[in-house]
């Protein structure tokens, strides 16, 4: 049986993702940045299902969602988010645009007491486009999976959209739970 997933990318790249997981995921109902009532129907689309929710865009549809059907997160068996960078962004010096375009949705979604594994741009860049969510999904992903105490900056005027993570710091935010994956 495959895993039961809820896709939530820009529109223009659900086709692609959807050809790229076919094999690997049942996809049961997808949704984007800036859909009308995507709370409602990602709510419709999951409520008696144990599922991945995959991101491959701003996590503003999951924060949504869970913003205004708390319970929904008892369907939800882990945040799969393709964002975020540790050392160089694509937005600028420090920021991926995932995270930069909505870091008060991923900042909620880290802080939520749910499981999350981050693929950062260092990870996702070296594969063609969405092809680390794939092995991901099927448990194949070559790089080290390292948990972490992580937060989205969401106040600096350089660094607004920054992942934030105490992996290689001796100070350690108190909650260490999200999964990172690391390139080494």
């Amino acid at each position: 049986m495959m895993i039961q997933i809820w896709l939530d990318a820009c529109r223009e790249d659900l086709p692609v993702i959807q050809e790229v997981l076919k094999d690997t995921a049942d996809i049961i109902g997808c949704s984007w940045p800036g859909m009308d009532s995507a709370g409602d129907v990602i709510r419709e689309g999951i409520e008696g299902s144990r599922i991945t929710f995959v991101s491959a865009g701003p996590l503003s549809n999951a924060a949504s969602v869970l913003k205004r059907y708390p319970s929904l997160a008892e369907n939800i068996s882990k945040i799969i988010f393709q964002g975020g960078c540790l050392m160089y962004g694509n937005v600028h010096g420090y920021a991926e645009k995932n995270l930069y375009d909505d870091p008060q949705a991923a900042e909620y979604i880290l802080t939520h007491d749910l499981p999350v594994m981050i693929c950062p741009l260092e990870v996702s860049s070296a594969y063609p486009p969405f092809t680390a969510l794939k092995m991901i999904l099927e448990g194949d992903m070559p790089a080290d999976v390292k948990v972490c105490g992580a937060h989205a900056e969401i106040r600096g005027q350089v660094s607004a959209g920054k992942l934030v993570t105490d992996l290689w710091s001796d100070a350690k935010f108190p909650v260490r739970k999200t999964e990172i994956l690391v390139r080494e």
